[in-house]
């Protein structure tokens, strides 16, 4: 992605409700061209937040975005994609002969969308469904650290996964901000490292997957340069 040329991207809603709480939902305008969600994960991240008081004004930041169609809506069918993306995934790790699940339909459908429209980025922070794509091995033993116990790998899923998502790239919505931040969007805020610190640590509150390591880490990087 360039700042230049951004490219389309399929995002879950856990992202985009995350960068609508800490304010930093406008700088998809120029870090994705568009940003594209299924019909599912419009509901969670808009029309179901717009009836509870809580979460109101952030499904509000979000459907402006939409109104302004910076997100797309995308509402073909992708049933049949889903399921497919359901049943493999969900049957994947067993335990004691009884199948696990491991991801839910949300996250599905932001796979099967980008899928059937042959787009190479999804924007998902849930670990599993990241693992998924990035690396069908690890969620094994990622799963078996977070239930303590030994679970089966079904070999033969684990081969179609992989070949299904070969050319897919994960970003988490932290990448965005960092990618804003080295590309000047955040220079409204100011331009040291304790903008990009502040906006990570904010993420991180939000629920973003990104631990106090990771954010420590990467401004370490960024101070040596």
């Amino acid at each position: 992605m360039s700042k230049d040329e951004p490219e389309p991207l399929v995002s879950d809603s856990g992202p985009l409700i995350s960068l609508a709480e800490n304010c930093l939902i406008w700088t998809l305008r120029g870090l994705a061209n568009p940003v594209i969600i299924p019909k599912g994960v419009e509901y969670e991240a808009v029309i179901h937040p717009l009836s509870i008081n809580k979460y109101e004004f952030n499904a509000m930041r979000i459907q402006q975005m939409i109104k302004e169609q910076e997100v797309i809506v995308d509402d073909r069918d992708i049933r049949q994609r889903t399921g497919q993306v359901l049943n493999l995934t969900n049957n994947l790790l067993y335990y004691k002969g009884k199948p696990i699940k491991i991801i839910h339909e949300g996250e599905a459908e932001v796979l099967a969308l980008a899928l059937e429209r042959g787009l190479s980025t999804v924007l998902i922070d849930e670990r599993t469904a990241r693992l998924i794509v990035e690396d069908v091995e690890q969620v094994k033993k990622y799963m078996e650290s977070r239930m303590d116990m030994e679970l089966e790998l079904n070999q033969k899923n684990a081969e179609y996964l992989r070949e299904m998502f070969k050319d897919m790239h994960v970003l988490r919505s932290t990448e965005l901000v960092i990618f804003a931040y080295e590309n000047g969007f955040l220079d409204d805020y100011g331009k040291g490292l304790n903008v990009l610190e502040a906006a990570l640590y904010a993420m991180k509150k939000s629920g973003c997957a990104v631990s106090k390591n990771e954010i420590e880490e990467y401004i370490a990087l960024l101070k040596s340069k």
